[in-house]
């Protein structure tokens, strides 16, 4: 579905996760929106927390998530 990749956030000043979707996998605007905004809601010991949702230029989506790696 995605890579993720371990980047620098400089305003936060830590690490954070960045998935980004894969070339050949399609999702909308709003489906994402959506998964996000019910990923966001959700607080487990086992699941990572998201931080932020964004669109590249040609509006593939991304979000940012907490480095499990780094905390």
């Amino acid at each position: 579905m995605g890579n993720v990749y371990r980047v620098f956030d400089n305003v936060a000043g830590k690490e954070l996760a960045l998935k980004l979707l894969s070339s050949g996998f399609t999702v909308s605007k709003e489906l994402m929106t959506r998964e996000f905004e019910i990923l966001s809601g959700l607080n487990h010991p086992n699941l990572v927390r998201v931080h932020d949702l964004a669109f590249t230029t040609g509006d593939k989506p991304f979000f940012t998530m907490e480095d499990r790696k780094s905390v």
